[in-house]
């Protein structure tokens, strides 16, 4: 009995208190508050009404509804359906092809999105209102990714910098508060978030299978985000650019190669399969670049 209490004693000195640089904590505490900011400026118009803003948003919603109500009736097979739909309630007499000339990705996400939260999370929320608020969160947490790409460049106050301004930005705010359930806020999110996978593959620690799935993912949401927005295809020339660069840069050209390959595989095939941007996307100058 003596022996086990002196062994707990010594199991109990033997742990070490964790320790927290003051460093670590004003870090911490700046980056919630720049997702404060970024969460408040956003969600600031609802003191006017909480509601949809601008005409487009509202046929997204009627579309993203579409998909919703159709997964309730068929279920996932139903989502099918979407590419073949012509909608006849716009441009009367003729219809519209929904799928060749709106947001595919922008659809499917709120649909996907709003499905996890209502049937996996069970929270009780229309999806008028879910997508009301939507594009608040989203651009709260690309603040969190600009921190995460900026600061690998430029340190963490170059990253905490870039984040303040995302979250102040006028033009930003504009077109991704409260209500604006359009395509720039899920498509920033995404092609900031695949510029920050690929730049983690240059990390010493990472072996090739990390580089593998880092390039891979990158290139699904590049070529997502496309399809959310036609502006996201200018993330393109970035990364044209940068391999076109990079042989006068002290990085490892083995490494840029095989995932630049994967990235830009994986970036036009997402880009190319869906009906917009769709295979055109693979000669138009940008593809061409890549």
């Amino acid at each position: 009995m003596v022996d086990l209490r002196y062994s707990l004693k010594e199991a109990l000195k033997s742990i070490r208190r964790p320790t927290v640089s003051s460093r670590t904590i004003l870090l911490t505490l700046a980056l919630i508050a720049v997702f404060s900011i970024a969460l408040a400026l956003r969600i600031y118009p609802a003191k006017y009404g909480y509601y949809l803003h601008e005409y487009d948003p509202y046929f997204d919603y009627y579309a993203t509804n579409y998909l919703v109500e159709g997964v309730k009736e068929k279920g996932l097979v139903s989502f099918a359906d979407y590419f073949v739909w012509r909608d006849y309630n716009t441009w009367f007499p003729e219809g519209r092809d929904v799928a060749s000339s709106s947001q595919v990705g922008l659809h499917f996400a709120g649909a996907v999105l709003y499905l996890i939260v209502t049937e996996i999370f069970s929270i009780e929320i229309s999806l008028y209102d879910f997508l009301v608020i939507l594009p608040v969160f989203l651009g709260a947490f690309t603040t969190l990714i600009m921190f995460l790409l900026v600061k690998r460049m430029a340190g963490a106050g170059g990253g905490l910098l870039a984040a303040l301004l995302f979250a102040t930005s006028p033009p930003l705010l504009l077109r991704g508060s409260l209500g604006w359930f359009k395509s720039e806020p899920l498509a920033l999110f995404l092609a900031l978030t695949a510029i920050y996978l690929y730049l983690t593959i240059y990390d010493s620690k990472i072996k090739m299978n990390g580089v593998m799935w880092r390039a891979s993912v990158a290139g699904i949401l590049l070529g997502y985000a496309n399809t959310c927005w036609g502006g996201a295809q200018y993330f393109g020339i970035v990364f044209g650019l940068f391999f076109i660069i990079a042989a006068l840069l002290k990085i490892d050209l083995e490494k840029t190669a095989f995932a630049g390959g994967l990235l830009v595989a994986f970036n036009l095939i997402f880009s190319s399969i869906f009906p917009r941007p769709g295979p055109a996307y693979i000669l138009n100058p940008i593809g061409i670049l890549l």
